[in-house]
């Protein structure tokens, strides 16, 4: 989870630093915070669990929903586009309640091995 988040956190801080930069230019860069959505990536294999996962119904959006919304924002010349409550949610969490986070995370692990098991 570490590279992944590593990776999700680098590229906010590229799209943020890339708009800065061209700040005056005419040209705006948009980054985008998905949570999940329903598409087969969900069904994919896993590896390096010892039971499977799964995501929890109530955090699962609709992909038409979340690319509606990410249309929007780009249209908006908005920064930040959260495309879904729970990514909203997420962020501000860990920006203005950051102790709570590791609370919040495992109860979404504790969710997703209930929601894989069989």
């Amino acid at each position: 989870m570490s590279f992944y988040s590593a990776t999700k956190f680098g590229l906010r801080g590229f799209g943020e630093s890339l708009a800065a930069d061209l700040k005056d230019t005419g040209v705006h860069v948009t980054n985008i915070y998905p949570c999940f959505s329903q598409t087969p990536i969900l069904e994919s294999p896993q590896y390096g669990y010892e039971r499977k996962r799964g995501v929890p119904p109530y955090l699962i959006s609709d992909p038409a929903d979340v690319v509606a919304r990410i249309i929007d924002g780009v249209r908006r010349e908005r920064l930040h586009v959260f495309p879904d409550k729970h990514a909203r949610r997420i962020y501000y969490l860990g920006r203005f309640a950051p102790w709570l986070r590791p609370l919040v995370e495992r109860r979404f692990e504790l969710e997703s091995i209930n929601v894989g098991s069989p």
